[in-house]
């Protein structure tokens, strides 16, 4: 696809407050910040606009970070 005028882009997406898992994250403990849908649709189309191919938005631009100097531990943060 080098070779072609198709762009891929990668969004990584921190939770976003909708109404998917509305309550269970209370019940999951979960009290860390959820963006609003409006805030992920305006960093998408800026990411967008400027042939960013990644774009980590939010919270999700930490866990990238970790992710990369560290994949085995924030696996294992994330999954255990």
């Amino acid at each position: 696809m080098k070779d072609t005028s198709v762009k891929v882009f990668e969004v990584i997406l921190p939770t976003v407050d909708t109404e998917l898992d509305k309550g269970t994250r209370a019940q999951r403990n979960m009290s860390y910040r959820r963006i609003p849908p409006s805030e992920l649709a305006v960093a998408t189309m800026k990411a967008l606009a400027e042939d960013r191919f990644e774009c980590a938005v939010g919270q999700a631009q930490n866990l990238v970070e970790a992710s990369r100097n560290n994949f085995d531990e924030q696996f294992n943060r994330m999954n255990h």
